[in-house]
């Protein structure tokens, strides 16, 4: 099975890791902050963070 997400991983890691996430609506980018607040009550795990970036990432960005 070819990965087609492989050519984008290294900009994608940069980017979730950066928090800034820069080239996105102010929809999107407030949602990310919502989900990503370090004072939240109930935290997602990681990977369940990870996919919500992959999805926002694919869907603004690329």
């Amino acid at each position: 099975m070819y990965y087609y997400f492989a050519p984008y991983e290294q900009d994608f890691r940069e980017w979730w890791q950066s928090r800034d996430f820069h080239d996105v609506s102010p929809l999107t980018r407030d949602f990310l902050l919502h989900i990503t607040r370090p004072d939240a009550a109930r935290k997602l795990w990681r990977h369940q963070e990870e996919a919500l970036m992959r999805v926002a990432y694919a869907y603004e960005l690329l």
